[in-house]
């Protein structure tokens, strides 16, 4: 007996230096449990309770508070846009039923509005398939939207929605329409010479089309555009088929009026891709998905998930105009969009993909852009005979209740909630956006390139799935994101706001995570000790590789996360090998456990012993 006590000592320290299956056992139960919580955890998080981003909108100030960076006003860099007709997101199909769709933009984060055509139609033209943009009259707002056939009244109800709209921090883009006139507009027959090309008008999108050289119709054009702006208060106006219309003179001159006579700090936006010239166009509706030889990609929604983001950003890939990427000069402005669905398309896009609206435009280096509906899933219901764009579809709002539309609805919340609050990062535009904050992460599933964006000490990595495997390897760009050699770091998952992960950068170099089909894992790396003073990173273009991401991320003790590094690995496995840089902190888990095993058998022998003395003084068992 004294001999296989003093082997015992012997036997516990061998199992202490080999880490014997008993501590692979329990870790693996720990393991388990904390993962069925996370995933329990990552299912329900929207359920509890519903996300408000109002409160992180950038305040709305006026024009004479409001500071340019170059030709821009500096709000720019806060826009996240959506697109709606006044007509068909309320019951009553005007401006004080069309609040309701102010307080869903402020709730969603969204602080651009680019509203449809809101002009004077006809009513031949009204429930036409050119609806709104083939103009009654140019110089009042339309009644059915106002309520009234008064001028100077229809432009009051007009200001009283934009004023709406500002108190809730929301800044509003009005369509306007330069190619023409329906062919019943009252402007034919009162200023016909507007129309004349040698003694003939000429037709064109289903009405007559203005002749652009005449200076008298472009003196009045200007003015009208400068009242509209001035009566209504809205903050800036996406201008129909421009630039390939007029150009880029009759907007500059809107602008110059609206800027050095009014001080308005006002933003203009180009339908087609524009090269920026003279400051005009602050960005275009469709600012990716154009390449030279390759017809025009009206709707980008799967521009990233067929090219490679961080490839594109820094070599203006498929980024701006055909003519300035022949030239190598495409990418180089500042602002560009990420539209997932433009006013002529006829069908949803996003579909309730979460890589789609997330990956490619809420937390990509774009001012991001889709129609109202898309966030949720709104059903497609077109015109009664069956003809119609996106921009007729009527906004059921008792749909983003359903369960599914609901889950993706808050996840689209929440994504907006990230890219609000680290403002840093996501809100980062430099002068050449080809030196933007992106760098690749390097992966080893998920079908699409992973990306990073990082500013002053931490980075956001951003690691989307379009296939079926789920378990996906991450290495993290240290280096790139400028945060290398610190004393520790931290990985928050921002999807559910747990700290998931807290080592050294040995340990940390790759992680393990899962996501499901569809999805992306939105994850924070910050360094917890000081960062050795090192030069900025600086954007450089990479070789294109496709590779992939990853989603449900397990907690600290698990075997879904495995950390290798160059000195040896801890992972999941049996005969791993221990860092002898932990071999403390290894050993005290150890000890913890010796202690554990010491216990229980102490209280085994007690409970032994016990029994055995009842059982000789004849206390049980007896007959």
């Amino acid at each position: 007996m004294a001999e296989s006590f003093e082997g015992f000592p012997k036997k516990l320290s061998a199992y202490f230096y080999m880490r014997g299956n008993m501590r692979k056992i329990i870790k693996s139960i720990i393991a388990s449990v904390a993962t069925t919580v996370l995933v329990v955890a990552s299912s329900s998080v929207y359920s509890a309770e519903w996300i408000d981003n109002s409160g992180l909108i950038p305040d709305w100030v006026p024009d004479s508070e409001v500071t340019t960076e170059g030709t821009h006003p500096d709000w720019l860099k806060t826009l996240i846009m959506m697109q709606f007709r006044i007509e068909t997101v309320s019951d009553t199909h005007d401006f004080k039923g069309a609040v309701k769709a102010l307080d869903h933009c402020a709730e969603l984060g969204v602080n651009g509005v680019w509203i449809n055509p809101v002009y004077q139609k006809s009513e031949a033209n009204r429930l036409s398939s050119n609806n709104g943009y083939g103009i009654y009259r140019y110089d009042q707002i339309d009644s059915v939207m106002t309520g009234t056939t008064d001028k100077e009244e229809s432009f009051r109800v007009a200001k009283d929605f934009v004023d709406e709209a500002h108190k809730r921090n929301i800044r509003v883009f009005f369509d306007i329409v330069v190619w023409g006139v329906d062919k019943d507009s009252p402007h034919l027959t009162e200023n016909p010479e507007w129309f004349m090309y040698n003694g003939d008008m000429r037709e064109g999108w289903g009405g007559y089309l203005f002749n652009w050289s005449n200076q008298s119709w472009r003196e009045w054009y200007i003015n009208n555009a400068v009242q509209i702006a001035l009566k209504t208060g809205i903050d800036g106006f996406r201008c129909d088929l421009e630039p390939s219309v007029t150009g880029y003179n009759l907007w500059g001159e809107v602008r110059r009026r609206l800027w050095e006579e009014h001080d308005r700090k006002f933003a203009i936006i180009s339908e087609g891709t524009n090269t920026r010239a003279y400051g005009v166009y602050d960005f275009e509706q469709v600012g990716v998905g154009e390449e030279p030889g390759e017809p025009m990609k009206w709707d980008a929604e799967n521009y990233f998930m067929e090219n490679n983001i961080v490839d594109s950003i820094l070599t203006g890939k498929g980024i701006g105009t055909k003519d300035m990427q022949l030239t190598g000069h495409s990418g180089e402005a500042r602002y560009y969009t990420m539209n997932l669905l433009t006013h002529d398309s006829k069908a949803p896009r996003v579909r309730r993909n979460k890589v789609r609206i997330g990956y490619q435009a809420i937390l990509a280096p774009f001012i991001p852009f889709w129609n109202i509906g898309e966030e949720w899933n709104n059903p497609r219901v077109m015109l009664p005979n069956g003809t119609g764009v996106m921009y007729f579809n009527t906004i059921q709002w008792d749909k983003i209740d359903e369960p599914a539309n609901r889950e993706f609805f808050e996840a689209v919340k929440k994504m907006i909630r990230i890219r609000r609050t680290y403002t840093e990062i996501f809100e980062y535009y430099p002068e050449n956006h080809k030196e933007t904050n992106i760098c690749k992460v390097h992966t080893d599933g998920g079908g699409l390139q992973a990306y990073a964006r990082f500013a002053e000490g931490r980075g956001v990595l951003v690691v989307p799935n379009i296939e079926d495997t789920k378990k996906i390897t991450v290495t993290i760009p240290y280096t790139e994101m400028g945060i290398a050699g610190a004393q520790g770091y931290k990985i928050t998952d921002l999807m559910t706001d747990k700290v998931v992960l807290t080592d050294t950068a040995d340990k940390l170099n790759t992680i393990t995570v899962e996501i499901e089909r569809e999805d992306q894992r939105i994850l924070l790396v910050e360094a917890t000790g000081t960062i050795p003073t090192q030069p900025a990173p600086t954007a450089t273009p990479q070789a294109e590789t496709i590779t992939p991401g990853a989603d449900s991320i397990s907690e600290d003790i698990t075997s879904d996360i495995s950390f290798s590094s160059s000195g040896g690995s801890v992972h999941s496995g049996s005969g791993s090998e221990i860092n002898t840089d932990d071999e403390k902190e290894q050993m005290s888990d150890d000890m913890r456990l010796i202690f554990f095993a010491l216990a229980v058998v102490i209280l085994i022998g007690a409970g032994f012993g016990i029994f055995y003395y009842l059982l000789k003084k004849g206390k049980i068992f007896r007959t």
